[in-house]
């Protein structure tokens, strides 16, 4: 459609080119001051034109086209022509006149000034009918071209959110639906839709994420890349402001580029510049948060290190690391062959009939939280910690059935339920898929943050400890240990630490005295980091003390209707000047993770089908845009459901009970293919399960307590631990307080002493 030109001089005083005077026509419209007429088309009546800005040529010099191009496809008007930029899209966002269907609604009015022949007309084209009609059924009201107008961009937003093919609009079966709903509407043509409509919702959403971007005042910053069904290498830049309302910044082609740490740096700045033509976002930013291939880390780096970067934090996806210790964990031998004896009793069980009513029926008399048993999906991991769950909460009801029905069960599911270590090995690996599910649950509730990072740390090193004292898990221990380590070894910093002390509800629970001192560093470090002088960062060091001591405004309560950010917001502490207040916020407004362009691609990919992958990219970015506003406004988790129900395939059951092994066998092979394929997409290494040393282990006990009664206390609420371990560590402690209080000796006159002293 278009080829480059050649670099010109640019001129970025643009006046407004109009025809001579005395030329007859009409005036030139005011987009001409931004191209170069390059002379007449090849059809007659056409003219060619050259972009200013990028020397950019197209064939046929249309309107639309040249108002999409300097809108949205130019890279260059931003910085040598924000003013005129500026304008356009402001006359883009104020075009409300329709005068499409003027002829057709002035013809309308004439006609509908004669009553007797619009009757007519429209009594012929009824339906003969027995009943008289009521008065309603015979007249059709004109649509004025403001109402069309919002008709065509509600039809817009219905095609883009539901993925509906913008062919469908010139279906004949479609436009009539549309006009038993309405005869006077006229609908729009596939290019208007796809083109002209498009553009102008797509600049009606950009103008409220502008608002959104001016409104907030922390954003965390994601870069990721897909490739599409006609093998393109689109990139998508995105800020979550620090409501978890995501914005798309940007999809960008970058098929024909080597996307090296510079390069891809480059571009990160080019879409940050074009948005901050109408705030500064920049300032705004609290991280850059990516998946972790060494390209992507190196360029987080490299953003950071520039001088007006240096306020911003460089994160790896928490979600991504999760998805790996997920899939090592499933991988090793111990899960397998628990998964496989799984997998045969659930198949049987939720394939016949009567042994599945046996089972409800005994789940009910029993008052369990669960009546049937779940299988595992063969892509979804989720679905393992479900499955375990399951079977844990119907174990008494198995066991009477397998007890009471003894002749009926097949042998090898009469031999998985009494094994002797068949319940028990289920809790050791729910035990570690609870834990991640519980990450995955909070991701998607889009409430995670650094702190529950560092709480799930916690939880996982507890865990494998326990593992790693009992003989018969503890290479299954030693195994996760060493997972855990080298997936989450860039979230054991400090700043996760610090985020885990200055959660209200988690006030550093756990934390050791060498710990919370490199919290205290930290802290003050990031002070001095974000701009704060000398004097300022004394006043969050005492702020600090005042928090951990709960002091004055720091005594809040927090209660579950509270978030990190809101009860830190509800803090004044005029002595120090809220500058504590001022961090914590800027930490809590942080989203560790980057799934917002994971879900993004998942919705491009079911609506980017092999039956639509000649979308160019401008449509494709138009989409997200929108799609994920309205996302943003609905505030609705139920359509994010029903898009991963549609791109997940989930088992069905099996016909003969020769297969009960299919189900497990294709859940391992699935991982098993998957596991290296997304090894080497994060450039991460392939864990041994034969090959572990003591160095590779993960030991945060020089810095954490993992069995501190607080950070217990948090688990027990939080679901993750069950409360007889609480009692069970309270009765603990107190025999252990009182065995202290009947050996240790003590001198009371140097008690005394040391009371009056102080």
């Amino acid at each position: 459609m278009y080829a480059s030109g050649t670099e010109s001089n640019l001129n970025p005083d643009i006046e407004v080119i109009s025809s001579p005077k005395g030329a007859g026509g009409r005036t030139r419209d005011e987009i001409w001051a931004h191209f170069d007429d390059y002379g007449d088309a090849k059809t007659a009546g056409h003219k060619k034109c050259k972009c200013k800005y990028c020397n950019i040529t197209f064939q046929y010099a249309k309107l639309p086209m040249m108002y999409r191009h300097i809108s949205h496809e130019c890279e260059h008007i931003s910085s040598i022509n924000p003013n005129g930029l500026k304008e356009i899209l402001v006359k883009l966002n104020s075009s409300t006149t329709d005068t499409s269907n003027s002829k057709r609604l002035k013809t309308h009015n004439l006609t509908s000034t004669t009553p007797s022949t619009s009757s007519k007309s429209l009594i012929t084209t009824m339906p003969k009918c027995s009943k008289q009609l009521n008065m309603d059924q015979f007249g059709t009201r004109a649509i004025l071209p403001s109402e069309k107008q919002s008709i065509d961009q509600t039809l817009v937003r219905a095609f883009v959110m539901n993925g509906m093919s913008f062919m469908t609009i010139d279906n004949i079966f479609f436009k009539e639906f549309l006009l038993k709903l309405n005869p006077m509407y006229t609908p729009p043509d596939r290019k208007k839709l796809s083109r002209d409509l498009l553009t102008k919702e797509l600049v009606n959403v950009e103008t409220r994420n502008n608002d959104l971007l001016n409104e907030s005042e922390h954003l965390t910053l994601n870069v990721d890349g897909w490739t599409d069904q006609a093998g393109r290498s689109l990139y998508e830049f995105n800020a979550i402001t620090e409501y978890r309302k995501c914005i798309v910044l940007a999809l960008k082609d970058l098929s024909s580029h080597s996307h090296t740490t510079i390069f891809l740096n480059d571009e990160l700045e080019s879409v940050l510049k074009k948005v901050s033509v109408n705030c500064d976002v920049n300032s705004k930013i609290r991280a850059i948060v990516t998946d972790n291939p060494n390209v992507m880390k190196s360029m987080r780096d490299l953003f950071i290190a520039q001088p007006s970067n240096q306020h911003i934090l460089s994160l790896r996806c928490f979600a991504h690391a999760l998805n790996l210790i997920a899939s090592d964990v499933i991988k090793h031998s111990y899960s397998t062959r628990i998964l496989s004896r799984l997998s045969i009793v659930a198949t049987y069980f939720n394939q016949s009939h009567q042994s599945k009513a046996q089972l409800k029926f005994e789940a009910k008399r029993m008052k369990a939280k669960k009546e049937t048993l779940d299988t595992v999906a063969d892509t979804r991991w989720t679905t393992v910690a479900d499955s375990l769950h399951s079977f844990l909460l119907l174990r008494i009801p198995l066991l009477t059935i397998v007890t009471e029905n003894d002749d009926r069960l097949p042998q090898k599911v009469k031999t998985v339920v009494n094994a002797r270590n068949f319940f028990y090995e289920i809790e050791n690996v729910y035990g570690i898929m609870r834990v991640l599910a519980y990450g995955v649950g909070i991701i998607q509730s889009n409430s995670a943050t650094m702190a529950d990072c560092y709480l799930i740390l916690i939880y996982i090193n507890r865990l494998t400890n326990e593992f790693v004292r009992s003989s018969e898990t503890k290479e299954f221990g030693r195994f996760v240990s060493k997972v855990v380590n080298i997936r989450l070894r860039e979230f054991q910093n400090f700043y996760y630490a610090a985020s885990f002390f200055l959660h209200p509800k988690y006030r550093g629970a756990g934390l050791l005295t060498d710990c919370r001192s490199q919290v205290y560093k930290t802290i003050a470090e990031y002070s001095k980091r974000i701009g704060n002088n000398q004097a300022t960062t004394k006043m969050v060091i005492a702020s600090l003390q005042r928090y951990e001591m709960k002091i004055g405004p720091y005594s809040l309560n927090y209660s579950k209707d509270d978030t990190p950010s809101s009860w830190w917001a509800m803090v004044r502490d005029q002595t120090n000047k809220n500058s504590l207040k001022d961090i914590a916020i800027r930490l809590f407004s942080i989203t560790p993770h980057s799934v917002m362009p994971e879900r993004l691609f998942s919705i491009l990919d079911w609506q980017h089908s092999k039956r639509r992958n000649r979308l160019n990219p401008f449509t494709l970015e138009a989409i997200t845009k929108i799609h994920t506003y309205h996302c943003n406004s609905s505030n609705s988790v139920i359509d994010m459901e029903k898009i991963e129900e549609a791109l997940s395939d989930e088992l069905k059951p099996v016909e003969n009970e020769n297969d009960l092994n299919d189900n497990t066998k294709k859940f391992n092979d699935h991982i098993n293919e998957n596991h290296q394929i997304l090894c080497q997409l994060t450039d991460s290494e392939l864990i041994s399960e034969n090959d572990i040393e003591d160095k590779d282990l993960l030991n945060i006990s020089s810095l954490v307590n993992s069995e501190d009664r607080d950070i217990t206390n948090i688990f027990v609420e939080l679901g993750l631990l069950d409360e007889d371990v609480q009692e069970q560590n309270d009765t603990q402690t107190a025999s252990s307080q009182d065995r202290n209080d009947d050996e240790e000796d003590y001198d009371i006159d140097e008690l005394v002493k040391a009371a009056i002293a102080t």
